[in-house]
C-alpha cells in the first residue's frame, strides 16, 4: 500500500477537499479519536462543507476504543462515525464497506488490517502525519495543480 505524507492535519484536510472537489471522489480516514477529532476540526474550517452526522465521542465516555470513520463526499458532507458495529450487515468483521472505486480510502497506520480489508474496492493508502517534519513541498492555495501531480506522481510510482 502506498504512503501518504502530510505535514499536519490541515494539509491532510485540504488534500480531501481537493479530491472531493476536483476529483469528485468521496474520501474517508480511518482515525483514532484523537487523530479524527484534529481532521474534523480542520475540515470544519471549510466555509463550503456541510455536517452530517458527527458520532465521535471521548472513549473516557464511552468506552469505545476502536476506529472512527471520518467521511467527505463530493458534495462536501462531512460525517463521522464509529469504524466498529456489532451488527454490521456488510461486513462479517464488524467493519462498515464502503468498498466502491469512486472512494478513496486513507488508513492510519495503527488502524486495525481488518478496516483495510472492509475497504477493498476503493483506492487505499496510508497516511502518515508528521507535524515535525518539514516536506519538500508544502501545499498552498496558489500551487494546487503542482501539488496534485506531485501526489499522483508518489502515489503511482513504480
Amino acid at each position: 500500500m502506498k504512503v501518504l505524507q502530510f505535514d499536519d492535519y490541515a494539509d491532510l484536510a485540504y488534500f480531501m477537499m481537493e479530491m472531493a472537489t476536483e476529483e469528485n471522489k468521496c474520501v474517508y480516514a480511518v482515525l483514532f479519536y484523537e487523530d479524527a477529532r484534529k481532521l474534523l476540526k480542520e475540515l470544519m474550517l471549510y466555509e463550503d462543507t456541510i455536517v452530517e452526522n458527527i458520532d465521535l465521542t471521548s472513549p473516557m465516555c464511552t468506552g469505545y476504543k476502536k476506529e472512527f470513520y471520518v467521511v467527505l463526499d463530493d458534495d462536501l458532507h462531512v460525517s463521522v462515525d464509529e469504524a466498529w458495529h456489532e451488527a454490521n450487515e456488510y461486513s462479517n468483521e464488524g467493519y462498515f464497506n464502503f468498498g466502491d472505486d469512486s472512494i478513496v480510502a486513507l488508513y492510519s497506520g495503527d488502524a486495525n488490517y481488518k478496516t483495510i480489508h472492509a475497504g477493498e474496492g476503493s483506492f487505499q493508502f496510508e497516511i502518515e502525519i508528521d507535524e515535525t517534519s518539514d516536506n519538500e513541498f508544502d501545499v498552498d492555495e496558489e500551487d494546487f495543480e503542482d501539488f496534485l501531480e506531485y501526489m499522483f506522481r508518489k502515489i503511482f510510482e513504480e
